[in-house]
């Protein structure tokens, strides 16, 4: 999920005053410019005008505007879309910095650009877009938290955008099929039956389980890990952490390594290393379709990743051994604390050669219609909804989801510009084997989201925001060399190593500033 203000972490600092005067909003040309946007768009001879658009993420699987969905797309707002994909993460803050923006951006956080697009000098505030061409935005789904978060990227208190992914808490606790996307552990249940070992059902078991997979399968690691990303996060959640890191009755908020339960979590997982159960060589391993492949060849039993079902069909898929049958191993323990305040969003830059034609566009696609035309169809043929908004597809929608390249290729859902998480999850999950479901599902039991903590993470470019950024980069560098040792006494060497260097770097003061800055946030924005 999108980390909230990462300033030029990952592709360096941006300058500030590279970005002064950029675009011209206040010019007599950007004027003349708006003035006959009509005549400047480009016609597309069907009655739309096309709008070019940059996708500001490299992954991204689709550069073509057409299939089922764009074309509804196309019918309902009047604009056709011609997309150009970033090649790295560098590319847009060059482009805002040189004033060569398309007409439309499309953009997660990284790199802190979302701070760099909420300008007016760069892009259109929403309520700019809605004098300039009387297209509203306050019937956009979730309009005032999403408005409310969007103002926090921008130094003149507008919002420049509304970013998708988003869900109210009172939704997530109406969740009736699968849940939010978190660490989870997904395994070999047909290895596990061969052997007579059954599933566990709480931490204890689960050592137990992994203890009797390494007697049953000497030649495998019992639990595999790796990617950069998800390692034991799993575990750390069932134990605690992530519910730890905020107390609601108090406003009080613990970075992730100053938590109450974060020294058992070391210590757990220093007991299965020490067991055979896990391996620093594989706990080492970054990248997330190296570290599959331990799944792919049979070499773990268990293995650790992200709650999606896709992500368990692909290992299905993948797995050389036709014998094996994966699932998602039901949560061990407490739920999962989350901080997401939404992910991506579409600006409307002041280069835009049609400011009417792209807020009709922005203002339909994170309408409730729009946001679940772009990933769900079209509504009576693609999906039926019942009254508690949980939708029935189509055999042929069903069909197409599960083959890429008919997903790709005759719908194409990847232009899902104002869907919401929970709409994403109901396409995930809605029309599949029960059964699975009801694994998936069993991960939002406990779940929470308070978005003011994703809102109240500072720049980093700030005092704060560097302590974070220092903290991180002790976590990635300590929780390895605390977890991978082989005696109780270096373990606890290396802990107190860990608790003296997060001291020096300043824990506590961030802890403190989150904590207030959090207060501020509530009663800002009365959440």
């Amino acid at each position: 999920m999108r980390k909230r203000w990462m300033a030029a972490l990952l592709c360096g600092c941006m300058i500030a005053g590279a970005l002064t005067g950029c675009g011209s909003s206040k010019s007599t040309d950007e004027k003349e410019k708006t003035d006959t946007a009509s005549a400047q768009a480009e016609d597309t001879g069907d009655g739309t005008e096309k709008l070019s658009i940059f996708i500001n993420m490299s992954w991204y699987p689709q550069d073509s505007f057409t299939g089922k969905i764009p074309d509804k797309i196309k019918e309902e707002t009047g604009v056709d879309l011609d997309v150009t994909i970033a090649t790295d993460e560098k590319q847009l803050g060059v482009m805002i910095a040189s004033g060569e923006l398309p007409d439309l951006v499309y953009s997660d956080d990284t790199g802190g650009v979302l701070s760099s697009l909420s300008n007016p000098d760069v892009c259109y505030s929403l309520d700019e877009l809605a004098e300039k061409t009387g297209v509203k935005f306050d019937d956009c789904a979730n309009y005032k938290d999403r408005s409310d978060i969007a103002q926090t990227f921008s130094t003149d208190g507008q919002a420049y955008t509304l970013l998708n992914a988003y869900n109210t808490q009172e939704q997530w606790e109406n969740l009736k099929v699968g849940a939010a996307g978190q660490a989870c552990v997904y395994y070999r249940k047909d290895l596990l039956d061969k052997a007579g070992i059954k599933e566990p059902a709480n931490l204890d078991e689960f050592k137990e389980c992994l203890q009797e997979v390494e007697e049953a399968y000497p030649d495998v690691v019992p639990f595999g890990m790796g990617g950069e990303t998800w390692k034991l996060d799993a575990i750390g959640n069932w134990m605690g952490v992530s519910a730890d890191q905020y107390n609601e009755e108090t406003g009080e908020y613990k970075y992730w390594s100053s938590t109450d339960s974060y020294k058992d979590y070391l210590k757990y997982c220093n007991e299965l290393y020490r067991e055979g159960a896990i391996t620093a060589e594989n706990y080492s391993v970054e990248n997330e379709a190296d570290a599959n492949q331990a799944g792919y060849n049979s070499n773990c039993v268990f293995l650790s990743g992200y709650l999606k079902l896709t992500n368990m069909t692909g290992l299905q898929n993948n797995t050389k051994d036709e014998n094996a049958e994966w699932a998602v191993l039901n949560p061990l323990g407490e739920g999962m604390v989350n901080d997401s305040d939404g992910w991506a969003g579409v600006f409307v830059s002041k280069n835009c050669s049609d400011p009417k034609a792209a807020a009709k566009f922005v203002s339909y696609m994170n309408s409730e219609e729009g946001s679940r035309t772009g990933l769900w169809g079209i509504e009576g043929d693609d999906y039926t909804v019942d009254e508690e908004g949980v939708p029935t597809f189509s055999e042929k929608y069903l069909e197409a989801r599960n083959d890429t390249d008919k997903w790709n290729n005759d719908y194409n859902g990847w232009f899902y510009f104002g869907t919401s998480a929970i709409d994403e999850i109901y396409s995930n999950y809605c029309g599949a084997d029960e059964d699975v479901v009801s694994q998936f599902t069993a991960y939002g039991e406990g779940y929470k989201n308070y978005p003011e903590i994703g809102i109240a993470k500072p720049l980093s470019s700030s005092d704060e925001g560097v302590i974070k950024t220092k903290l991180d980069d002790l976590k990635k560098m300590y929780e390895a060399k605390v977890i991978f040792t082989d005696s109780d006494d270096a373990f606890e060497s290396a802990y107190k190593e860990y608790m003296e260097a997060n001291e020096k770097t300043g824990v506590e003061k961030y802890n403190a500033y989150m904590t207030e800055k959090i207060k501020e946030v509530k009663e800002k924005f009365g959440i």
